[in-house]
């Protein structure tokens, strides 16, 4: 099972399938509209009540949403389904937030499982008996296994963090709630620690695996190639409102503002790049030919390979009355549905109706 990631974006009004991964983005927005210090937010308990005072229809993207399996992809901001073990373990985080760890037989909610900890904003799972939790205080730990016990036992890494991506157990990038961007090194225990600034003004990033360049999209919507620092940089985009990398800096896809999907390759001049699909609200690459797309509509598709035909993808639709979704591979998908259910999706896909699926959970946050 390859290692897969989607991003979550929106830019219409707002639909009953949205989710609270959208939550963090939309701080950065009303500091921007808004343009008002009194009115900024650094916890995202607070942004539905600054919601209930505004329009429903904003501009809003996310952070990088990500689906990963086991090591150096980026986390999603937050996650609230992943599994690293091929189905065997689900960590599942509720709309109370708790995160659970759950395991199978599947079909009679809740399954077989163990609290890992409360009052959960995000996580990252690095492997069954470790995973990284950024609390709704924005504090983020590194929890240990054997779960059971709340709080598990931890050490803190940082406070005031809006998102993080682990590299490993002793390297973490950090997004600061100021929108400061730091690698941050181990050993951890004390707050702040040993870190580097890469840049400021940052909504989202991406490091790529095993090499020092990190993508970097600013608060402007220009999209960077950053090695290291903001002082070696080279600009991917503009008009970006999300992007994901598959741990090849020569390469990103990239989700414009005006809802199209692209994939880019270096050197990043205008014509290096290939248009895959339009109207999309949350797209998830799982290689360099085959992307899950999820649309404004609520329909969940699997676009693959050019057919016979240049230039024409095949489309599979896998699902309907999507909220969010985590694939594993092209034929298995976690879908969270529009009543706060989660399930297991499994191919054949192409039909009608829902494909074979398994209820996991439910009021999935």
């Amino acid at each position: 099972m390859s290692r897969t990631s989607f991003v979550l974006l929106l830019n219409y009004t707002i639909q009953p399938y949205w989710d609270t991964q959208l939550r963090h983005r939309r701080i950065h927005l009303l500091r921007s509209e808004l343009s008002t210090s009194n009115f900024l937010v650094t916890t995202f308990e607070s942004t539905a009540d600054i919601e209930k005072n505004l329009k429903k229809e904003v501009f809003l993207s996310s952070h990088f949403t990500v689906k990963r399996k086991m090591s150096n992809e980026p986390p999603p901001m937050p996650i609230n389904f992943q599994t690293v073990d091929d189905y065997q373990n689900i960590f599942v985080r509720g709309v109370d937030g708790n995160l659970w760890k759950e395991q199978p037989p599947f079909r009679n909610p809740p399954p077989n499982r163990v609290q890992v900890d409360e009052l959960v904003f995000s996580f990252q799972v690095w492997d069954n008996s470790l995973v990284a939790v950024l609390g709704s205080n924005r504090n983020l730990w590194l929890e240990q296994g054997p779960f059971g016990t709340v709080p598990p036992q931890r050490v803190q890494v940082d406070a005031t963090v809006q998102s993080f991506q682990m590299i490993s157990t002793e390297e973490i990038v950090v997004l600061g709630t100021d929108s400061n961007l730091w690698i941050e090194q181990g050993p951890f225990g004390v707050v702040p620690p040993t870190r580097q600034l890469v840049d400021t003004g940052v909504t989202q990033f991406y490091k790529v695996p095993n090499t020092t360049f990190i993508f970097v999209l600013g608060d402007d919507g220009n999209l960077w190639l950053e090695d290291g620092s903001a002082s070696n940089r080279q600009l991917v985009d503009s008009d970006v409102l999300s992007c994901q990398a598959l741990g090849d800096p020569m390469s990103v896809w990239v989700l414009g503002v005006d809802g199209s999907l692209w994939l880019e390759s270096a050197p990043f001049e205008p014509t290096d790049r290939d248009q895959i699909f339009a109207n999309v609200l949350v797209f998830q690459p799982l290689d360099i030919n085959d992307v899950v797309v999820l649309l404004n509509d609520g329909t969940l598709w699997l676009i693959g390979p050019p057919s016979e035909t240049p230039d024409v993808r095949v489309t599979t639709q896998i699902d309907f009355n999507v909220r969010s979704f985590a694939a594993t591979d092209t034929q298995n998908v976690l879908v969270l549905d529009g009543d706060r259910k989660l399930w297991w999706d499994q191919a054949p896909f192409g039909k009608l109706l829902h494909p074979k699926r398994t209820l996991i959970d439910l009021t999935v946050a």
